[in-house]
Protein backbone atom coordinates (compact mmCIF):
# COMPACT_ATOMS: atom_id res chain seq x y z
CA UNK A 1 0.00 0.00 0.00
CA UNK A 2 1.30 3.35 -1.06
CA UNK A 3 1.51 5.45 1.76
CA UNK A 4 -0.52 8.46 2.01
CA UNK A 5 1.56 12.00 1.80
CA UNK A 6 0.07 13.94 5.69
CA UNK A 7 -0.65 17.10 3.59
CA UNK A 8 -3.82 14.57 1.95
CA UNK A 9 -5.47 14.15 5.44
CA UNK A 10 -6.46 17.68 6.68
CA UNK A 11 -7.90 18.44 3.01
CA UNK A 12 -9.77 15.09 2.99
CA UNK A 13 -11.34 15.64 6.46
CA UNK A 14 -12.16 19.39 5.96
CA UNK A 15 -14.83 18.30 2.90
CA UNK A 16 -16.40 16.48 4.98
CA UNK A 17 -15.95 13.21 3.20
CA UNK A 18 -14.76 10.64 4.61
CA UNK A 19 -13.31 11.26 7.75
CA UNK A 20 -15.05 14.24 9.08
CA UNK A 21 -18.38 12.33 9.39
CA UNK A 22 -16.31 10.49 11.66
CA UNK A 23 -15.55 13.67 14.16
CA UNK A 24 -18.88 15.82 13.80
CA UNK A 25 -18.57 18.72 16.13
CA UNK A 26 -19.88 18.00 19.87
CA UNK A 27 -23.32 19.51 20.68
CA UNK A 28 -21.99 21.98 23.33
CA UNK A 29 -19.87 24.97 21.88
CA UNK A 30 -17.15 26.13 23.99
CA UNK A 31 -15.89 29.90 24.37
CA UNK A 32 -12.58 30.98 24.42
CA UNK A 33 -10.96 33.45 22.74
CA UNK A 34 -9.48 31.10 20.25
CA UNK A 35 -12.50 29.34 19.76
CA UNK A 36 -14.38 32.48 18.77
CA UNK A 37 -16.56 31.82 15.66
CA UNK A 38 -14.52 32.05 12.09
CA UNK A 39 -11.64 32.73 14.26
CA UNK A 40 -7.99 30.89 12.55
CA UNK A 41 -5.63 31.34 15.17
CA UNK A 42 -5.63 29.78 18.82
CA UNK A 43 -6.19 32.22 21.95
CA UNK A 44 -2.84 33.97 21.90
CA UNK A 45 -0.48 34.61 25.28
CA UNK A 46 -1.69 37.94 25.91
CA UNK A 47 -5.32 37.00 25.91
CA UNK A 48 -4.73 34.33 27.63
CA UNK A 49 -3.27 36.33 30.45
CA UNK A 50 -6.24 38.61 30.29
CA UNK A 51 -8.72 35.45 30.57
CA UNK A 52 -6.55 34.54 33.72
CA UNK A 53 -6.84 38.28 35.33
CA UNK A 54 -9.81 38.35 34.76
CA UNK A 55 -10.86 35.34 36.56
CA UNK A 56 -8.82 36.65 39.43
CA UNK A 57 -10.58 40.00 39.78
CA UNK A 58 -13.73 37.90 40.61
CA UNK A 59 -15.10 39.21 43.90
CA UNK A 60 -15.20 36.01 46.19
CA UNK A 61 -18.03 34.63 46.33
CA UNK A 62 -20.74 33.78 49.15
CA UNK A 63 -18.51 30.00 49.17
CA UNK A 64 -15.54 31.92 49.65
CA UNK A 65 -13.82 30.52 46.00
CA UNK A 66 -11.02 32.88 44.64
CA UNK A 67 -9.07 31.89 41.42
CA UNK A 68 -5.45 33.33 42.24
CA UNK A 69 -3.24 34.04 39.26
CA UNK A 70 -0.30 33.07 39.42
CA UNK A 71 3.03 34.44 37.36
CA UNK A 72 5.01 31.08 37.40
CA UNK A 73 8.24 32.25 35.47
CA UNK A 74 9.17 32.94 31.85
CA UNK A 75 9.85 31.21 28.97
CA UNK A 76 13.47 31.15 27.31
CA UNK A 77 12.38 33.88 24.98
CA UNK A 78 11.58 35.38 28.02
CA UNK A 79 7.70 35.11 27.74
CA UNK A 80 5.62 34.84 30.83
CA UNK A 81 4.36 31.29 31.99
CA UNK A 82 1.00 31.47 33.78
CA UNK A 83 -1.14 29.49 35.73
CA UNK A 84 -3.98 29.98 38.28
CA UNK A 85 -4.98 28.47 41.42
CA UNK A 86 -8.47 28.13 42.32
CA UNK A 87 -10.15 27.08 45.50
CA UNK A 88 -12.06 28.33 49.03
CA UNK A 89 -8.50 29.84 50.38
CA UNK A 90 -7.71 33.85 50.55
CA UNK A 91 -4.44 34.08 49.31
CA UNK A 92 -2.21 31.61 47.27
CA UNK A 93 0.25 30.69 49.48
CA UNK A 94 1.31 26.68 49.59
CA UNK A 95 0.87 26.85 53.61
CA UNK A 96 -2.27 28.32 53.19
CA UNK A 97 -3.46 26.28 50.84
CA UNK A 98 -1.84 23.11 52.64
CA UNK A 99 -3.89 24.45 56.33
CA UNK A 100 -6.87 23.34 54.52
CA UNK A 101 -5.95 19.67 54.24
CA UNK A 102 -7.68 19.66 50.87
CA UNK A 103 -5.28 18.01 48.33
CA UNK A 104 -4.26 20.07 45.10
CA UNK A 105 -5.17 18.58 41.67
CA UNK A 106 -2.67 19.98 39.15
CA UNK A 107 -3.75 20.40 35.45
CA UNK A 108 -0.87 20.98 32.64
CA UNK A 109 -1.78 21.78 29.14
CA UNK A 110 0.28 22.87 26.10
CA UNK A 111 4.19 21.48 26.75
CA UNK A 112 4.43 20.73 23.01
CA UNK A 113 3.44 24.17 21.21
CA UNK A 114 1.55 21.72 18.89
CA UNK A 115 -1.04 20.98 21.85
CA UNK A 116 -3.46 24.05 20.80
CA UNK A 117 -6.67 22.36 22.29
CA UNK A 118 -5.33 21.48 25.36
CA UNK A 119 -4.61 25.30 26.75
CA UNK A 120 -8.45 26.22 25.15
CA UNK A 121 -9.29 23.37 27.44
CA UNK A 122 -8.54 24.50 30.37
CA UNK A 123 -9.18 27.95 29.98
CA UNK A 124 -12.62 26.93 29.89
CA UNK A 125 -12.30 24.67 32.75
CA UNK A 126 -10.55 27.56 35.00
CA UNK A 127 -13.64 29.68 34.22
CA UNK A 128 -15.92 26.66 34.82
CA UNK A 129 -14.14 26.36 38.46
CA UNK A 130 -14.64 29.65 38.90
CA UNK A 131 -18.26 30.36 38.71
CA UNK A 132 -19.24 27.53 36.53
CA UNK A 133 -21.10 24.12 37.19
CA UNK A 134 -17.53 22.69 38.54
CA UNK A 135 -17.13 25.07 41.43
CA UNK A 136 -19.03 22.81 43.84
CA UNK A 137 -16.24 20.38 43.56
CA UNK A 138 -13.98 23.04 45.69
CA UNK A 139 -15.66 21.76 48.72
CA UNK A 140 -13.14 19.56 48.48
CA UNK A 141 -10.22 19.74 46.36
CA UNK A 142 -8.07 23.03 45.03
CA UNK A 143 -7.49 22.63 41.27
CA UNK A 144 -4.37 24.20 39.97
CA UNK A 145 -3.74 25.13 36.34
CA UNK A 146 -0.74 25.80 33.85
CA UNK A 147 -2.87 26.14 30.16
CA UNK A 148 0.10 26.89 28.18
CA UNK A 149 3.33 25.66 29.71
CA UNK A 150 5.17 26.26 26.59
CA UNK A 151 4.91 29.41 25.41
CA UNK A 152 6.71 29.94 22.53
CA UNK A 153 6.06 26.57 21.18
CA UNK A 154 2.56 28.32 20.98
CA UNK A 155 3.39 31.00 19.20
CA UNK A 156 5.01 29.05 16.43
CA UNK A 157 2.97 26.14 16.79
CA UNK A 158 5.62 24.08 17.03
CA UNK A 159 6.30 21.16 19.49
CA UNK A 160 9.50 22.02 21.21
CA UNK A 161 10.87 24.90 23.26
CA UNK A 162 13.19 27.75 22.05
CA UNK A 163 15.95 25.23 23.72
CA UNK A 164 16.67 21.97 24.64
CA UNK A 165 15.77 18.96 24.98
CA UNK A 166 12.28 18.98 24.54
CA UNK A 167 9.57 20.30 28.05
CA UNK A 168 7.56 17.01 27.59
CA UNK A 169 10.76 15.44 28.45
CA UNK A 170 12.76 17.50 30.63
CA UNK A 171 10.97 17.00 34.06
CA UNK A 172 14.32 15.57 35.79
CA UNK A 173 17.44 17.14 34.20
CA UNK A 174 15.27 20.62 34.08
CA UNK A 175 17.64 22.17 31.14
CA UNK A 176 14.61 24.33 30.19
CA UNK A 177 13.39 27.48 32.24
CA UNK A 178 9.80 26.08 31.43
CA UNK A 179 10.78 22.46 33.67
CA UNK A 180 11.99 24.67 35.90
CA UNK A 181 9.08 26.63 36.49
CA UNK A 182 6.47 23.64 36.76
CA UNK A 183 9.04 21.91 39.03
CA UNK A 184 8.58 24.87 41.09
CA UNK A 185 5.34 25.55 41.05
CA UNK A 186 4.14 21.51 41.77
CA UNK A 187 7.21 21.29 44.24
CA UNK A 188 5.30 23.80 46.27
CA UNK A 189 1.71 22.99 46.10
CA UNK A 190 2.33 18.91 46.25
CA UNK A 191 0.07 17.94 43.49
CA UNK A 192 -2.00 15.01 45.08
CA UNK A 193 -2.99 14.05 41.12
CA UNK A 194 -1.28 15.51 38.01
CA UNK A 195 -3.02 15.32 34.16
CA UNK A 196 -0.85 16.22 31.31
CA UNK A 197 -3.20 18.05 28.74
CA UNK A 198 -1.53 17.04 25.39
CA UNK A 199 -2.51 16.50 21.65
CA UNK A 200 -1.00 13.42 19.71
CA UNK A 201 -0.75 13.42 15.89
CA UNK A 202 -3.27 11.45 14.23
CA UNK A 203 -1.93 11.56 10.74
CA UNK A 204 1.74 11.76 9.98
CA UNK A 205 3.44 8.62 12.53
CA UNK A 206 0.64 6.19 10.93
CA UNK A 207 0.89 7.31 7.47
CA UNK A 208 4.47 5.73 7.05
CA UNK A 209 4.02 2.52 8.11
CA UNK A 210 0.23 1.66 7.50
CA UNK A 211 -1.29 4.69 4.89
CA UNK A 212 -3.67 4.54 7.88
CA UNK A 213 -4.34 7.60 10.48
CA UNK A 214 -5.34 7.39 14.23
CA UNK A 215 -9.09 6.65 14.94
CA UNK A 216 -9.28 7.75 18.82
CA UNK A 217 -10.10 10.84 20.26
CA UNK A 218 -8.10 10.61 23.32
CA UNK A 219 -5.05 8.23 24.11
CA UNK A 220 -4.88 8.04 28.09
CA UNK A 221 -2.64 6.08 30.34
CA UNK A 222 -1.88 6.23 34.01
CA UNK A 223 1.84 6.92 35.34
CA UNK A 224 3.63 3.69 36.20
CA UNK A 225 7.18 4.28 36.73
CA UNK A 226 9.57 1.59 38.08
CA UNK A 227 9.75 1.98 41.89
CA UNK A 228 6.64 3.34 41.80
CA UNK A 229 4.42 2.45 45.33
CA UNK A 230 1.88 -0.46 44.67
CA UNK A 231 -0.92 1.78 46.95
CA UNK A 232 -0.82 4.68 44.66
CA UNK A 233 -0.66 2.40 41.61
CA UNK A 234 -3.74 0.88 42.50
CA UNK A 235 -5.15 3.77 42.90
CA UNK A 236 -4.23 4.97 39.62
CA UNK A 237 -5.69 2.03 38.00
CA UNK A 238 -8.74 1.25 40.43
CA UNK A 239 -9.95 4.99 41.19
CA UNK A 240 -8.78 7.18 38.07
CA UNK A 241 -8.35 4.91 34.88
CA UNK A 242 -11.84 3.39 34.79
CA UNK A 243 -13.56 6.97 35.83
CA UNK A 244 -12.04 8.45 32.56
CA UNK A 245 -12.69 6.03 30.34
CA UNK A 246 -16.49 5.94 31.71
CA UNK A 247 -16.64 9.85 31.36
CA UNK A 248 -14.92 9.43 27.86
CA UNK A 249 -17.77 6.55 26.53
CA UNK A 250 -20.34 8.34 27.93
CA UNK A 251 -19.98 11.08 25.57
CA UNK A 252 -19.52 8.45 22.63
CA UNK A 253 -15.57 9.50 22.18
CA UNK A 254 -13.37 6.58 21.40
CA UNK A 255 -9.86 6.17 23.03
CA UNK A 256 -6.95 4.06 23.08
CA UNK A 257 -4.01 3.59 25.60
CA UNK A 258 -1.38 6.25 25.10
CA UNK A 259 1.47 5.20 22.82
CA UNK A 260 4.21 6.22 20.61
CA UNK A 261 5.74 5.11 17.68
CA UNK A 262 8.77 4.06 17.48
CA UNK A 263 9.63 3.80 13.76
CA UNK A 264 8.88 3.78 10.47
CA UNK A 265 7.93 0.25 9.66
CA UNK A 266 4.91 -2.03 10.68
CA UNK A 267 7.34 -4.29 12.35
CA UNK A 268 8.93 -1.09 14.72
CA UNK A 269 7.13 -1.70 17.94
CA UNK A 270 4.73 1.25 19.89
CA UNK A 271 6.04 2.08 23.43
CA UNK A 272 3.63 3.27 26.08
CA UNK A 273 6.53 5.50 27.70
CA UNK A 274 5.73 4.65 31.12
CA UNK A 275 8.89 3.94 32.12
CA UNK A 276 10.49 7.29 31.39
CA UNK A 277 10.86 9.42 34.56
CA UNK A 278 11.77 12.68 32.80
CA UNK A 279 8.20 12.71 31.73
CA UNK A 280 5.92 14.89 33.56
CA UNK A 281 3.05 12.43 34.91
CA UNK A 282 5.74 10.51 35.87
CA UNK A 283 8.02 12.71 37.51
CA UNK A 284 4.89 13.70 39.17
CA UNK A 285 4.38 9.89 40.20
CA UNK A 286 8.01 9.80 42.11
CA UNK A 287 6.70 13.02 44.13
CA UNK A 288 3.86 10.43 45.67
CA UNK A 289 1.43 11.26 43.35
CA UNK A 290 -1.06 10.06 40.90
CA UNK A 291 -0.11 10.79 37.19
CA UNK A 292 -2.02 10.68 34.33
CA UNK A 293 -1.84 11.29 30.40
CA UNK A 294 -4.69 12.35 27.92
CA UNK A 295 -3.75 13.26 24.74
CA UNK A 296 -6.87 14.30 22.39
CA UNK A 297 -6.67 13.93 18.23
CA UNK A 298 -5.13 16.36 16.13
CA UNK A 299 -4.07 16.43 12.34
CA UNK A 300 -1.74 18.62 10.64
CA UNK A 301 -4.40 21.95 10.86
CA UNK A 302 -4.18 23.45 14.40
CA UNK A 303 -8.04 24.51 13.97
CA UNK A 304 -9.80 21.45 12.52
CA UNK A 305 -11.90 19.65 14.77
CA UNK A 306 -10.65 22.06 17.57
CA UNK A 307 -14.50 21.59 19.31
CA UNK A 308 -14.13 18.02 19.27
CA UNK A 309 -10.74 18.10 20.76
CA UNK A 310 -11.25 21.02 23.39
CA UNK A 311 -14.54 18.90 24.47
CA UNK A 312 -12.82 15.44 24.58
CA UNK A 313 -10.18 16.97 26.84
CA UNK A 314 -13.07 19.06 29.03
CA UNK A 315 -14.55 15.49 29.39
CA UNK A 316 -11.80 13.31 30.34
CA UNK A 317 -10.47 15.99 32.93
CA UNK A 318 -13.72 16.67 34.69
CA UNK A 319 -14.10 13.37 34.64
CA UNK A 320 -10.52 13.18 37.04
CA UNK A 321 -11.57 16.40 38.73
CA UNK A 322 -15.15 14.55 39.65
CA UNK A 323 -13.05 11.72 40.92
CA UNK A 324 -10.54 13.69 42.60
CA UNK A 325 -13.20 14.97 45.07
CA UNK A 326 -15.08 11.77 45.55
CA UNK A 327 -11.60 10.62 46.84
CA UNK A 328 -10.32 13.39 48.27
CA UNK A 329 -9.92 12.19 51.64
CA UNK A 330 -8.61 8.82 50.57
CA UNK A 331 -5.61 10.45 48.37
CA UNK A 332 -4.20 12.20 51.09
CA UNK A 333 -4.04 9.54 53.24
CA UNK A 334 -2.59 7.52 50.64
CA UNK A 335 -0.10 10.36 49.86
CA UNK A 336 1.02 10.45 53.68
CA UNK A 337 1.38 6.49 53.95
CA UNK A 338 3.37 6.62 50.97
CA UNK A 339 5.73 9.18 52.04
CA UNK A 340 6.23 7.57 55.60
CA UNK A 341 7.00 4.45 54.08
CA UNK A 342 9.63 5.73 51.10
CA UNK A 343 11.45 7.92 54.09
CA UNK A 344 11.87 4.58 55.98
CA UNK A 345 12.90 2.10 53.22
CA UNK A 346 15.96 3.82 53.33
CA UNK A 347 19.68 1.79 53.57
CA UNK A 348 16.87 -1.46 53.49
CA UNK A 349 14.80 -2.43 51.34
CA UNK A 350 15.03 -3.35 47.02
CA UNK A 351 15.29 -1.31 44.88
CA UNK A 352 14.54 -1.06 40.99
CA UNK A 353 18.10 0.20 39.23
CA UNK A 354 17.16 -1.00 35.58
CA UNK A 355 13.66 -2.04 34.30
CA UNK A 356 12.07 -2.57 30.94
CA UNK A 357 8.79 -2.57 29.21
CA UNK A 358 6.82 -5.78 29.00
CA UNK A 359 6.96 -6.99 25.20
CA UNK A 360 3.34 -7.87 24.05
CA UNK A 361 1.48 -7.63 20.75
CA UNK A 362 -1.61 -6.22 20.80
CA UNK A 363 -4.69 -5.30 18.02
CA UNK A 364 -4.80 -1.09 17.05
CA UNK A 365 -7.79 -0.11 15.05
CA UNK A 366 -6.67 3.11 12.85
CA UNK A 367 -8.81 4.84 10.07
CA UNK A 368 -8.21 4.65 6.14
CA UNK A 369 -7.96 8.08 5.03
CA UNK A 370 -9.60 7.35 1.79
CA UNK A 371 -12.32 5.74 3.15
CA UNK A 372 -13.32 6.41 6.64
CA UNK A 373 -13.26 2.96 7.28
CA UNK A 374 -11.74 0.94 10.24
CA UNK A 375 -9.11 -1.57 10.01
CA UNK A 376 -7.10 -3.22 12.49
CA UNK A 377 -3.37 -3.71 12.36
CA UNK A 378 -1.58 -6.35 14.47
CA UNK A 379 1.61 -4.37 16.46
CA UNK A 380 4.22 -5.11 18.96
CA UNK A 381 3.88 -3.31 22.27
CA UNK A 382 6.36 -1.94 25.03
CA UNK A 383 3.50 -2.45 27.91
CA UNK A 384 5.19 -0.32 30.49
CA UNK A 385 2.33 -0.41 33.18
CA UNK A 386 3.70 -3.30 34.74
CA UNK A 387 8.01 -2.83 34.30
CA UNK A 388 10.00 -5.94 34.65
CA UNK A 389 12.92 -5.44 36.55
CA UNK A 390 16.45 -6.23 35.54
CA UNK A 391 18.34 -5.39 38.33
CA UNK A 392 17.47 -5.02 41.50
CA UNK A 393 19.57 -4.07 44.40
CA UNK A 394 19.14 -2.71 48.18
CA UNK A 395 18.28 0.94 48.28
CA UNK A 396 21.27 2.58 49.12
CA UNK A 397 20.69 5.33 52.82
CA UNK A 398 21.78 8.16 49.65
CA UNK A 399 23.74 9.19 47.61
CA UNK A 400 27.73 11.18 47.95
CA UNK A 401 28.46 13.68 45.61
CA UNK A 402 31.18 15.47 44.66
CA UNK A 403 32.22 18.88 45.26
CA UNK A 404 32.46 19.91 41.85
CA UNK A 405 29.12 18.48 40.81
CA UNK A 406 27.49 21.39 41.26
CA UNK A 407 25.30 20.40 38.35
CA UNK A 408 23.09 17.68 39.99
CA UNK A 409 23.75 19.72 43.19
CA UNK A 410 21.47 22.45 41.29
CA UNK A 411 19.22 19.54 39.96
CA UNK A 412 18.44 18.13 42.98
CA UNK A 413 17.17 21.20 44.67
CA UNK A 414 15.44 22.81 41.74
CA UNK A 415 13.45 19.58 42.21
CA UNK A 416 12.89 20.59 45.36
CA UNK A 417 15.07 17.45 47.21
CA UNK A 418 17.24 17.20 50.31
CA UNK A 419 20.82 17.97 49.83
CA UNK A 420 23.49 18.69 52.48
CA UNK A 421 26.93 19.60 52.61
CA UNK A 422 29.77 17.71 54.27
CA UNK A 423 31.05 20.08 56.98
CA UNK A 424 34.40 18.05 58.06
CA UNK A 425 36.51 15.02 56.14
CA UNK A 426 35.26 11.62 57.16
CA UNK A 427 34.33 8.28 54.93
CA UNK A 428 31.71 6.22 54.12
CA UNK A 429 31.04 3.12 53.23
CA UNK A 430 30.11 2.63 49.36
CA UNK A 431 28.67 0.28 46.49
CA UNK A 432 30.44 0.66 43.36
CA UNK A 433 29.57 -0.64 39.97
CA UNK A 434 30.19 -3.90 39.77
CA UNK A 435 28.68 -4.74 43.93
CA UNK A 436 32.12 -3.83 45.37
CA UNK A 437 32.21 -2.19 48.69
CA UNK A 438 34.55 0.04 50.11
CA UNK A 439 35.35 3.02 51.92
CA UNK A 440 35.30 6.06 50.26
CA UNK A 441 36.73 9.66 51.53
CA UNK A 442 34.19 12.30 51.56
CA UNK A 443 36.24 15.60 51.94
CA UNK A 444 34.66 18.80 53.65
CA UNK A 445 32.60 20.78 51.02
CA UNK A 446 31.16 17.70 48.75
CA UNK A 447 27.68 17.05 49.17
CA UNK A 448 25.08 14.29 50.54
CA UNK A 449 21.89 13.39 49.49
CA UNK A 450 19.55 11.46 51.10
CA UNK A 451 17.16 9.22 50.91
CA UNK A 452 15.46 9.02 54.19
CA UNK A 453 12.66 11.09 53.20
CA UNK A 454 9.31 11.06 51.26
CA UNK A 455 10.21 12.04 48.13
CA UNK A 456 13.55 9.77 48.06
CA UNK A 457 12.12 7.61 44.80
CA UNK A 458 12.48 10.95 42.96
CA UNK A 459 15.92 11.41 44.44
CA UNK A 460 16.77 7.93 42.89
CA UNK A 461 15.26 8.80 39.56
CA UNK A 462 17.15 11.98 39.08
CA UNK A 463 20.63 10.76 40.58
CA UNK A 464 20.49 7.28 38.37
CA UNK A 465 17.50 7.25 36.31
CA UNK A 466 15.89 3.21 35.88
CA UNK A 467 16.86 2.32 32.30
CA UNK A 468 20.69 3.00 32.13
CA UNK A 469 23.67 0.88 31.64
CA UNK A 470 23.72 -1.71 34.10
CA UNK A 471 24.01 -0.56 37.68
CA UNK A 472 25.94 2.82 36.23
CA UNK A 473 26.23 5.54 38.53
CA UNK A 474 27.03 9.16 36.72
CA UNK A 475 30.65 10.03 37.53
CA UNK A 476 31.29 11.92 40.83
CA UNK A 477 28.15 9.77 42.03
CA UNK A 478 28.61 7.15 45.00
CA UNK A 479 25.47 5.17 46.37
CA UNK A 480 26.11 4.92 50.16
CA UNK A 481 25.66 2.14 52.30
CA UNK A 482 25.29 3.50 55.58
CA UNK A 483 24.17 6.58 56.90
CA UNK A 484 27.85 9.17 57.32
CA UNK A 485 28.22 9.92 60.70
CA UNK A 486 29.35 13.43 59.85
CA UNK A 487 28.45 16.79 60.70
CA UNK A 488 26.47 18.36 57.49
CA UNK A 489 24.92 21.60 56.94
CA UNK A 490 22.95 23.28 54.36
CA UNK A 491 24.53 24.56 51.07
CA UNK A 492 23.79 27.90 50.80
Amino acid sequence: MTPIPAAVVPSMAASGDPLAARFPAPAVVYQTPGLAPHRRALTTLAELADWIARLGALPENARGTRAHPLALGNSARGEPIVGVLIGRVANASPASVDATGKPVIALVGQQQGTDGASAEALLHLAQELARGELEPLLDRIHVLLVPRANPDGAAHNTAGTSSSPPLDADHLALQTPEARALARVLGDYRAAVLVESREYDASQPYLEPWSLVGRADALVQYASPANYPEFLRKAAAEWFAPALQQGLQAERLSSDPFHRLTGATPQAPLDSDHLNPARLANAQALRNSIGLVVASRRTADPMQDLQRRVHTQVVALTAVLRQAAERAASLEQVRTFVARETSAQACREPAVLRAEARRERRDLTLLDPRTGAEQTVSVEWDNGLAPQARETRTRPCGYWLAADNLRAVEQLRALGLPVLRIAEPGSVLSEGNGLQRRAIDTPAGSYYAPLNHGLALLTMAAVEPVGDAPGNAPAGVARVLSPPALVFDEAP
